[in-house]
């Protein structure tokens, strides 16, 4: 596996970025749904957030333990991007992406691993198979800077 580092622009504000990487994932990979080892999601629960995206939720707290008592979890695309969704930062993620060799055989191979920490700092682990160019063409300088 190979790996890239990058930082995103704006640690507090996040999620919308997050959509956006995993959309990039889907696409180019075709996968749909995900592996999350772990999640630390803050929903919008301040009041300025509540009334600029209508969401006050428990549904985030609810998810973030249970891919911790779960070790892990296999989610859906949308279902993951609808826990985003009502979220304004994530501090820290590991997730997956994972093709299938068939569809009665749950086991595959690794495509790409994606962690965050501390809301800023990505890092990559990509495989051969993976495409790292057509993912890096979908942002921009202004909003990732590319370590090393």
């Amino acid at each position: 596996m190979k790996k890239l580092d990058f930082n995103y622009k704006d640690a507090n504000y996040n999620a919308e970025f997050l959509i956006k990487v995993l959309t990039v994932l889907k696409d180019i990979t075709k996968v749909e749904q995900f592996t999350i080892e772990m999640i630390d999601a803050v929903p919008n629960d301040q009041e300025q957030f509540k009334e600029e995206k209508g969401l006050f939720s428990t549904e985030v707290f609810d998810f973030n333990n249970l891919v911790k008592e779960s070790h892990g979890i296999n989610i859906d695309f949308k279902e993951i991007t609808n826990i985003l969704k009502q979220c304004r930062t994530v501090w820290a993620l590991s997730i997956l992406v994972v093709t299938s060799e068939n569809e009665l055989n749950d086991s595959g191979k690794v495509l790409c691993e994606v962690e965050l920490i501390e809301g800023d700092l990505f890092t990559i682990l990509y495989s051969e198979d993976f495409p790292i160019d057509l993912f890096l063409e979908e942002f921009s300088t202004d909003e990732i800077t590319i370590e090393g």
